[in-house]
């Protein structure tokens, strides 16, 4: 069912969305924002702007949720919350603009209705449509020729979000709401039980948040238990649509990539690209997790997989839910990682490793798996002896440069971080789990940071000041510098005039292709962890 609906929807929405970012004309409402702040929304920016545009919306957007944050207690729909910590306010506001999504307190006892709708939603929205434009400009390096331009990133921003986000966010709010999420501003309860004790029940603007946190590729949970919760996510239908709202705009990318491209062999192939690596998340895990129990408990003792599991959904749902967040960058959970199998939990990691390309972030996915496609076909070119091309465009050392820093950017942050977290003090002491377990705790915390996921292995301290503060230098690290080498990329690719295919020209739609564009990823990813994998996961599950 799952794999039928996004099938049905690929090619009108990847249609959709290529016309969005092709079309003259302007909205009114668009207009009318463009006059409000001030746009030119016929100016074209060369990449080294659009860069800056970039920077300087997300500068904002951090300085604003952080003063949302810190002063929640005195603005209106507080329900009684205290206003936010310095250090869990930092990590919090950099984590949501970065599409990160990362969370170090339980949303219903730390965040106002207000936070949580006009600060955490709102950046939901704006941070997948920063990740779409880029992935957008990116494609407009091949397209344009003889060109330093990209487009306009404040028309680009506003046109994801009017024409794409918003209104598939409220056809998806319904759905849900329809499936019983909770939609309200109800006080909190406290309830007498049978037993004598109290318990606490909240409330909260859920649904609207919860289409945007998988739609978006975002994560963050209205509540703790994120989609475990029965508010968030209370039955099989909601959670089978909200794996389809996180599949949906990264798997259409690649429609709208081939329309944009005029070729719309090239989006398949890189369409084929993803759902391999994708199929094979699921099905790893789902032999794990259905075969191994957790944490080598036998599957037929005490029910030993569904440990962290929840009992709604089962392992296999599990399963399903924990890959498919894991190649995209949304990090919502329905069950616990940290439960996982050794083996199950080493998946997980592995595609955050990945890069998240599989089909990766709402942009993110996209602009990352063109710059590994343009690594494929440098390979090949090196093997036949000739100036590699990609969609009539030469991949020369220029290019190369700016796809190595891409790619050698994330793995230096997240080794260098959990190096650092592991050799001192203050790392170590939030580490509540000894021997490998311990190791993967921390390597899966970096890996997620630096790649905007957001998910966790929960066993980890990472409250404490050293994980709060260092998480959030990791987390601007893995959004802003892959955006910058993909534009800088994108922004050589456009300055080139178009190259006409030529009989040694490799043909980058064929299955041949699409088999070393994943076997490039799986080896080149291979080498750069194996070292942290089979000291993790590896060992413990062996062991």
């Amino acid at each position: 069912m799952l794999v039928v609906a996004l099938g049905a929807c690929y090619v009108p929405l990847g249609n959709y969305i290529a016309r969005v970012f092709s079309a003259k004309e302007h909205w009114r409402v668009e207009r009318g924002i463009y006059k409000l702040c001030g746009i030119d929304p016929e100016a074209d920016m060369r990449w080294s702007v659009y860069v800056r545009s970039i920077l300087a919306f997300s500068l904002v957007a951090v300085l604003f949720l952080y003063l949302i944050e810190r002063t929640q207690h005195w603005l209106f729909l507080s329900v009684g919350m205290a206003n936010v910590t310095p250090d869990t306010a930092w990590n919090t506001a950099v984590s949501f603009t970065t599409n990160t999504n990362w969370q170090n307190y339980s949303g219903e006892s730390t965040m106002s209705y207000l936070t949580q709708m006009g600060g955490l939603a709102v950046q939901n929205f704006l941070s997948a449509a920063v990740g779409m434009a880029v992935a957008i400009a990116m494609i407009r390096g091949f397209v344009r020729s003889r060109t330093d331009k990209l487009g306009n990133f404040w028309v680009d921003l506003t046109r994801g979000t009017v024409r794409i986000l918003l209104p598939l966010a409220v056809i998806g709010a319904i759905i849900l709401i329809a499936g019983g999420l909770i939609q309200n501003f109800a006080d909190y309860h406290t309830i007498t039980t049978l037993a004598g004790g109290h318990q606490t029940i909240p409330g909260g603007p859920v649904a609207s948040q919860e289409v945007i946190k998988e739609m978006g590729n975002n994560g963050g949970g209205f509540f703790n238990a994120n989609s475990a919760h029965p508010f968030e996510n209370p039955n099989a239908f909601t959670n089978i649509f909200e794996v389809f709202l996180i599949l949906l705009i990264p798997f259409s990318l690649t429609r709208a990539f081939g329309k944009m491209v005029k070729d719309n062999r090239q989006g398949f192939a890189l369409l084929a690209v993803m759902v391999i690596i994708w199929a094979a998340a699921v099905g790893g895990l789902t032999f794990f997790e259905s075969h191994l129990g957790t944490a080598g408990v036998a599957p037929q003792l005490a029910h030993g997989t569904y440990e962290g599991v929840e009992t709604r959904f089962g392992p296999h749902a599990c399963s399903l839910f924990a890959a498919s967040t894991t190649v995209t960058s949304t990090g919502a959970v329905n069950c616990f990682h940290d439960s996982l199998t050794p083996f199950g939990g080493a998946i997980t990691l592995m595609d955050m490793a990945l890069g998240e390309i599989a089909p990766g972030g709402i942009g993110a996915g996209m602009y990352g798996i063109l710059v590994l496609a343009i690594v494929t076909v440098f390979v090949a070119g090196l093997m036949v002896g000739r100036t590699p091309e990609y969609i009539g465009k030469k991949i020369r050392p220029t290019e190369m440069k700016y796809a190595s820093l891409y790619f050698l950017t994330l793995p230096v942050v997240i080794l260098s971080f959990a190096a650092l977290s592991i050799g001192t003090k203050q790392g170590q002491t939030p580490i509540f789990n000894p021997g490998p377990h311990g190791l993967t705790e921390v390597m899966y915390a970096f890996t997620s940071m630096a790649n905007n996921n957001g998910s966790a292995f929960a066993g980890l301290g990472t409250a404490a000041t050293w994980y709060q503060v260092t998480g959030g230098m990791v987390m601007l690290l893995g959004r802003f510098a892959p955006e910058i080498f993909a534009l800088g990329l994108a922004g050589s690719l456009a300055r080139q005039a178009p190259t006409p295919a030529s009989a040694g020209t490799l043909d980058t739609r064929t299955p041949l292709f699409v088999g070393m564009v994943v076997g490039v990823i799986l080896i080149l990813v291979g080498l750069t962890y194996f070292p942290a994998l089979a000291l993790g996961p590896f060992a413990e599950g062996l062991h």
